[in-house]
């Protein structure tokens, strides 16, 4: 698949215009289809004529087509059976960092639904959408010492994609944030910074992205209060919506996260 990857062509080609020298993959890694598992056993069965649906659109050409859309409902235990393809690599990181198994699982739902493959637009890739130039950049300097730029396939590696999403958590939480006393106040800046950056955060509490004014700020308000005010008042409407469907689908992986994690983990939840 990586051959025909025109977005990874174009991002090595990019990195070696800059002087980068973009980080390959360790080698090609094979795994279950995205969807193995999650679909009725029959669902490939299903798509005759009448199962699916023609709509005319306009091609980006200016020409008229017909896409068709086939829709089958997932298992209705899909994101368990989605999830546990990763909880070692996932545990592997509250060993390392600290981070509850709840907290990334929650943000991988968010980022790419399980779907080591995805990619966006910006482009970021994998499992937790990592953007080589920015959070892979500064999660592989803050775990390894050493700032890397990384091809898309080596993202497209759920581990490698998991470590460097965990360590870009690590990193807002423990250098961006760390002016932030209450830790549950800290975590809920932290998964807002994840998706827009820590300057954004600030920005929903100060006119400025000056993170240390903005901490000030923070430090005389609930955490309550503090999850509302990144609600109302960050940037994006993207990020508003972000953080809260972070913190609910946390909630969802609890019982993944060790008896000891549990204990010591901030308990983030949506205020009612």
């Amino acid at each position: 698949m990586a051959d025909d990857d025109d977005v990874m062509r174009l991002t090595r080609d990019l990195a070696v215009r800059r002087g980068a020298t973009p980080m390959a993959p360790s080698g090609a890694k094979g795994g279950p289809p995205v969807l193995a598992g999650v679909l009725p056993a029959d669902a490939a069965d299903k798509p005759t004529g009448d199962a699916v649906q023609r709509t005319p659109v306009v091609g980006d050409d200016s020409k008229p087509r017909i896409m068709l859309t086939y829709r089958v409902a997932f298992l209705n235990d899909y994101r368990a059976r989605l999830s546990a393809r990763y909880v070692e690599a996932v545990r592997a990181q509250d060993e390392r960092y600290g981070l509850p198994p709840s907290l990334i699982l929650a943000v991988i739902e968010s980022e790419s639904a399980f779907n080591p493959r995805a990619r966006s637009d910006v482009p970021a890739y994998g499992l937790m959408q990592i953007v080589p130039q920015t959070a892979g950049r500064d999660a592989s300097a803050f775990a390894d010492g050493e700032g890397r730029e990384f091809e898309p396939e080596y993202l497209y590696d759920s581990g490698h994609n998991i470590h460097l999403g965990a360590a870009y958590l690590k990193l807002l939480e423990s250098r961006y944030q760390r002016d932030i006393e209450n830790p549950v106040s800290r975590l809920y800046a932290s998964i807002a910074g994840y998706n827009t950056g820590a300057g954004n955060v600030a920005r929903a509490f100060t006119a400025t992205t000056n993170i240390a004014s903005a901490a000030r700020i923070i430090n005389k308000l609930p955490p309550e209060v503090v999850y509302r005010r990144l609600r109302a008042r960050l940037p994006y409407q993207e990020t508003r919506n972000y953080i809260a469907a972070v913190v609910e689908r946390q909630d969802r992986y609890r019982g993944m996260d060790p008896v000891t994690t549990q204990a010591a983990a901030p308990q983030a939840a949506a205020p009612q």
